[in-house]
């Protein structure tokens, strides 16, 4: 079997595998998640981009404690068996992070319906990429999400509260004006950055 890497990342899929390619590239989006994160902090600079960007740092942090605290390998012969290890798989618990809060802040309703059927989708193919590709076994994966869901119904309602935290608003107040300094630009804030 030749591996073939995926040229901006050490993801790996078999020549000539279009599924496998497509795999890869929704095993992108934690990073692209970050990136939007970043961007949306940027150009809006509200205590809610704030709030979710420590959701997705804590929920991290959870995934490496865990993975260092149960030890379990990911399957052999992935070539990232020195990386890290597999329980739970970070992806799987991050894109079920990330949707399953999108989800809770998007009530379903018929408008809505699009959006939370493709958040889903989008979580369950990272799940299955992964699992596919060979980097984490089924039970990982599905350990992953769990971890993943639940974190998100706790951090959902804990981040409603964080918002209208005053420390919090000031802090992400003086974050603005520090980057201003950085960037050298004054910065307009949005109609509802004005709300907090």
């Amino acid at each position: 079997m030749t591996l073939k890497s995926f040229s901006a990342t050490h993801f790996q899929y078999q020549a000539g595998d279009t599924l496998g390619k497509m795999c890869c590239l929704v095993s992108l989006l934690p990073y692209i998640i970050g990136v939007m994160l970043a961007t949306w902090f940027l150009g809006f600079r509200n205590v809610e981009t704030v709030v979710l960007g420590m959701g997705v740092i804590i929920n991290d942090l959870i995934n490496i404690i865990l993975k260092n605290t149960i030890k379990e390998e990911r399957p052999s012969g992935t070539g990232l068996d020195d990386v890290s290890y597999g329980m739970p798989s970070r992806h799987a618990q991050f894109t079920t992070f990330a949707c399953v809060f999108l989800m809770l802040k998007t009530p379903l309703r018929k408008k809505t319906a699009l959006l939370h059927l493709f958040l889903l989708s989008t979580s369950l193919f990272m799940a299955f990429a992964r699992v596919y590709l060979q980097y984490h076994t089924i039970f990982q994966v599905v350990v992953g999400c769990l971890v993943g869901v639940i974190f998100a119904l706790f951090w959902y309602p804990l981040s409603k509260y964080l918002s209208r935290s005053r420390i919090l608003i000031k802090l992400t107040k003086l974050a603005s004006e520090m980057l201003d300094i950085v960037i050298g630009t004054q910065w307009e804030p949005s109609a509802e950055s004005k709300q907090n």
